[in-house]
């Protein structure tokens, strides 16, 4: 997993050689005017303030440290109807990035990778489409929290989130993914909640996932 994540760190710092300087204060402007699409609301008082290097941790959904950078995004309950942009990974300090209900489109962009630091991730109740890109998440190794609820990925079930040794919460229903639950999700002996409903899944659930069933309750009624 290490080498992979390495390797897709290479491929992926290039891309930004040209706005590596990018400061939090850049990329959060670069994020409202891409998810803000041709008629967004909801982030007017994100603007730049030349007086204040630090006025992005007082932007409305955002904290920051004591460096000033960012480590959670809160963003919820807007109309952005635009997609995330690859600068998302420049906020490599990011512990909570929620971005829900917001009528988000688009692809959830690979440079998601590099936000390492996640342990929360939730981009439930937009209109994300096409595969989720599991691969993404092998470099967050202290994510608790994925939901993914409520969009319009396909494919199959993500299986890299197997290698996530403090997952808890996982919600990936409401979605078009198909084929079989992996039986590999019986790994994550952390995982408390499993939501898969509201897909287009066949198959039985696994047995071993199903001596899980005292803590994923969503499942347990189609266990026997």
């Amino acid at each position: 997993m290490k080498r992979f994540l390495c390797f897709l760190l290479l491929i992926l710092v290039p891309l930004f050689t040209p706005c590596i300087g990018y400061s939090d204060l850049e990329v959060l402007l670069k994020l409202k005017t891409s998810m803000y699409g041709r008629n967004g609301t909801g982030l007017e008082d994100w603007v730049a303030s030349p007086a204040s290097p630090t006025a992005h941790c007082y932007f409305s959904g955002v904290k920051c440290d004591e460096e000033s950078r960012v480590v959670s995004l809160n963003v919820s309950f807007r109309y952005l109807p635009g997609p995330i942009p690859p600068e998302i990974g420049l906020l490599n300090k990011l512990v909570n990035l929620t971005l829900s209900s917001n009528n988000l489109t688009g692809e959830i962009p690979v440079e998601m990778a590099m936000l390492t630091s996640l342990r929360i991730l939730k981009v439930s109740n937009n209109v994300f489409d096409r595969s989720f890109p599991g691969k993404i998440t092998l470099g967050m190794a202290q994510l608790e929290v994925l939901d993914v609820y409520n969009n319009n990925f396909s494919g199959s079930l993500p299986t890299e989130i197997v290698s996530l040794k403090n997952l808890k919460h996982v919600h990936l229903g409401g979605n078009f993914f198909s084929g079989t639950i992996p039986e590999e999700y019986s790994e994550i002996l952390s995982l408390e909640y499993l939501g898969l409903n509201g897909n287009a899944l066949s198959g039985k659930i696994p047995s071993s996932l199903c001596l899980l069933k005292s803590k994923l309750l969503p499942l347990s009624s189609s266990c026997v």
